[in-house]
């Protein structure tokens, strides 16, 4: 099983001028761009780092961010931008759409009911209720698509988010 050392932190929502100030370094966007982006952004995601992360994700993956790291440079097309994300709704959605794009079916009912077994999923607990594949695989595969994190404080596994466990839910 892959386990990996977690850190839990609070963080508080990101100002619109820290989300501009984060696009702007790490897309190597200019000012203008960054602003404008950041706006819709942070409009979408109330400056929660986790649902900035995600939306970024989303809108490489649907080609809507485009990097350019001959140039270094990213590009983006702020109009199919706020569309799109007007379009998917709540980030919540977002997630859930994301989940059911990677996953098989199985796999998504299998974590339905992990979501319903609460916060802290137990292996030896899990085993029971995980069909029809063993735990080890279903964990594994669910951890690689950055699901599931070990908490080793507590000898468990636990979604990464708590806004994974309820989009799923």
């Amino acid at each position: 099983l892959t386990r990996v050392h977690q850190t839990h932190l609070e963080l508080p929502p990101l100002s619109p001028n820290h989300v501009s100030e984060l696009l702007k370094h790490a897309l190597q966007m200019d000012t203008e761009e960054a602003s404008s982006l950041a706006t819709i952004i942070n409009d979408r995601t109330r400056g929660n780092p986790f649902f900035i992360w995600e939306t970024l994700r989303t809108l490489v993956d649907r080609k809507l961010l485009s990097l350019d790291m001959d140039h270094y440079e990213c590009r983006s097309n702020e109009q199919q931008v706020s569309q799109e994300l007007a379009r998917v709704g709540r980030v919540k959605e977002l997630l859930l759409s994301k989940i059911v794009a990677q996953l098989d079916p199985p796999t998504i009912e299998n974590l339905k009911v992990a979501a319903c077994l609460g916060s802290r999923l137990y292996p030896d607990i899990l085993q029971y209720f995980v069909a029809p594949e063993p735990v080890s695989e279903f964990l594994d595969r669910v951890a690689w698509h950055g699901l599931f994190t070990f908490d080793q404080q507590h000898n468990c596994w636990s979604f990464t988010h708590d806004v994974i466990q309820e989009a799923i839910y």
